[in-house]
């Protein structure tokens, strides 16, 4: 079960400068720091279950135990249309179902239902794909209530609503007939978006200096001013006047001690140093605002289109779904979406613009899946069994998800603190293993690290390439993971059908080669300073989260290291993760090292939209490749368009692929039943997928 959306997320560092249906199978068998002497304390609790012997609603799964499993940290969303971050989806698919899941083969298999997809055609004989989502009738949610197609139904509503702008996917870009209509509210949707388009442009066309400047005041900076004294401008305590002399301001006359002077003089600082950087988030904001006030004027007299006409409802237990053309990455999509109840989340159905009974339920979840939501408290979530789940009650009656931070996962499941958890395979975290009463087992993560530069940032494609050519990935990755990694040479996760297997490097670690395209864009030695002769020495500084823990502190080191050997100056700063993603928010980082999240599919438009991407990309030819790839069916052609496409974000010279890791999920085997583990954890199903066999002893 996968229903996560990918976007570049999990940023680690910063830098600044085909299958046609579901294949029908049986179905049994900050964030903010934890603190580091939770786990060690038990806040958990003993392996003896709250509940008793019926562990709440779980019946007499269990024997009353209680299994506790170490999770990344929570982002505290516990809803699956607005989760946080990928610990809370991870969490949230015990609370979940999905009508299809994805097998160890990366095929779709059937789980609560069953999808089939097939070509149609149109009153007007263009082509269509039709999708078929039949759901298993007599199952129930956790509350008894029957599970239904109206359940799935509303999942699609609510992602296609004006107004959703949650964790999930939009449906619009699959094509789904009548969904603009619906989203715009209006029978010709082209007219309708034209105006939208229009009133857009007139705001955009009316941004003066002086009102850019008012709008820096008054989004307080695009929310990074929060009045504090003297300030923390980079996460770290850095203080508003460190900062702003750094940048080379003249602060003379300036009280230092005077919040609104600083403030004043902080917006004519920014406003010199980035003002293309604030016009950039201006634009949007207003993109946004306009947007907004144009669907309520839509809606204000109530809505005139209430249905999507290509979502029909056939019966209790199945509807169907007729796109536009052919989309490569809709039978997955919808396949996996989760089954939620409309009963709980908006009283049996979508109030379309108003999605308050959604978010009501952010931070108390009710689904179909093998767990049930108890609670939140002191960085653990509480479960209990779902007896009536529909593939068998779980084996534990109870179970509590403990934060952890990545350094203390490995340590706390060897001190018997926790019962399961998942962390990246290296060489040490194998040799504490051995011997130490556990057990584990590897698999590919479907995500890859990478490194990303900012085009609007850093303009000449030149000095990008030349930055890329003094990255040494090959020595970080080995020297770090040993063998447990491979390098990645093209930007999409490896597990997807169509990744050009066996594509060579594109941007190698080669000194002179970098030294080149430095002198193409116009730096070049003197006086042992490598400068442009309008820019001046070539600066970098390098932002990173959590450097103690960090995997890819070697790469940065190392290309520290050889900016300074050619006499760039190039500065290591430390942010909270934060105000890391505030940065990429804001369009000030030129360049970042980031975690890919995977997808299984060859959607490319989810990491490079050039209408919303971290890169800088605006080319109208990748975005037309990318279209292209995406409607075609046969995988063989697609997996040409596919590398064609890959190979011209290489050219872009704004992302390059580091490394695919290793998963280890480590079991203490002192509490759980060996026998009861799983044979393997392929990479497309996750750890959590076999919880809820595993049997304590």
């Amino acid at each position: 079960m996968n229903w996560k959306k990918s976007l570049a997320a999990v940023l680690i560092l910063a830098m600044t400068v085909s299958v046609s249906a579901c294949r029908k199978e049986e179905t049994p068998t900050g964030t903010e720091s934890v603190p580091s002497s939770d786990f060690a304390e038990g806040t958990a609790g003993s392996n003896e279950s709250s509940q008793g012997e019926s562990g709440g609603t779980g019946g007499s799964a269990g024997q009353g135990k209680t299994m506790i499993v170490g999770s990344s940290v929570l982002g505290g969303v516990f809803s699956p249309f607005y989760y946080a971050n990928e610990a809370d989806r991870q969490l949230l698919e015990l609370v979940f179902e999905t009508p299809c899941a994805i097998n160890s083969s990366n095929e779709l298999t059937d789980r609560a239902g069953h999808v089939e997809e097939e070509t149609v055609t149109s009153d007007s004989g263009s082509a269509q794909t039709k999708y078929t989502v039949s759901l298993q009738p007599n199952m129930t949610f956790s509350d008894g209530e029957p599970v239904t197609i109206d359940d799935y139904l509303f999942t699609l509503y609510v992602l296609s609503d004006p107004f959703y702008d949650g964790s999930l996917e939009n449906l619009r870009e699959l094509g789904i007939a009548g969904l603009e209509s619906y989203y715009y509210d209006n029978k010709d949707p082209g007219a309708a978006a034209a105006n939208l388009q229009k009133n857009i442009d007139r705001a955009v066309k009316d941004i003066t200096d002086d009102s850019l400047k008012q709008w820096m005041k008054d989004s307080s900076l695009a929310g990074w001013w929060d009045g504090s004294m003297p300030g923390n401008a980079d996460g770290r305590g850095m203080t508003w006047t460190d900062y702003m002399a750094g940048l080379g301001a003249d602060l003379s006359g300036l009280d230092a001690g005077n919040a609104d002077g600083v403030f004043e003089k902080l917006v004519e600082c920014e406003f010199t140093y980035y003002r293309d950087d604030y016009y950039r988030r201006y634009v949007k904001e207003i993109t946004k605002n306009k947007t907004v006030e144009y669907m309520q004027a839509a809606l204000a007299e109530g809505a005139e289109v209430t249905e999507i006409s290509g979502i029909e409802r056939v019966d209790d237990y199945t509807c169907t779904i007729v796109t536009d053309g052919y989309h490569a990455g809709a039978l997955r999509r919808l396949a996996l979406l989760p089954i939620v109840p409309s009963h709980y989340y908006g009283d049996g159905a979508v109030v379309k613009g108003n999605l308050e009974t959604v978010q009501a339920r952010n931070a108390e979840p009710m689904g179909m899946g093998p767990y049930v939501f108890q609670g939140y408290e002191n960085y653990v979530v509480t479960m209990t069994a779902n007896s009536g789940y529909y593939r068998g009650a779980p084996k534990a009656s109870e179970l509590k998800v403990q934060e952890l931070n990545e350094n203390q996962k490995l340590e706390a499941v060897l001190s018997g603190a926790v019962d399961i958890t998942q962390l990246t395979a290296t060489p040490e975290a194998f040799s504490r293993c051995e011997g130490a009463g556990v057990s584990y087992l590897l698999s590919d993560d479907t995500g890859f690290q990478y490194i990303g530069i900012n085009a609007d940032r850093v303009s000449s494609s030149d000095l990008r390439k030349g930055l890329m050519s003094l990255i040494d990935r090959e020595s970080a990755v080995s020297s770090y993971y040993g063998g447990l990694a491979d390098i990645v040479e093209r930007p999409m996760s490896p597990a997807a059908p169509e990744y050009p297997a066996g594509a060579g490097s594109y941007y190698s670690y080669d000194i002179e080669q970098a030294k080149a395209f430095f002198k193409e864009a116009g730096y070049t030695s003197k006086d042992g300073q490598l400068s442009h002769k309008k820019d001046g020495q070539l600066t970098v500084n390098i932002g990173v989260v959590r450097p103690v823990e960090n995997p890819m502190m070697q790469l940065v080191n190392q290309l520290k290291s050889a900016l300074e050997s050619l006499g760039a100056a190039c500065n290591i700063i430390e942010y909270q993760y934060d105000i890391m993603w505030d940065k990429a928010d804001r369009e000030t980082l030129d360049m970042w090292v980031g975690t890919m999240e995977g997808l299984t599919d060859s959607d490319l438009s989810r990491s490079y939209d050039i209408s919303d991407n971290h890169f800088g990309l605006k080319d109208e030819k990748l975005k037309s490749a990318i279209d292209e790839g995406i409607g075609l069916s046969d995988l063989e052609q697609r997996r040409a368009k596919v590398a064609e496409t890959l190979d011209l974000l290489m050219q872009k010279a704004v992302v390059l692929p580091v490394c695919q890791t290793v998963n280890m999920t480590v079991y203490n085997t002192d509490m759980l039943k060996s026998e009861t583990l799983p044979g393997q954890i392929s990479p497309y199903e996750g750890y959590e997928e076999g919880i809820y066999g595993i049997e304590m002893k």
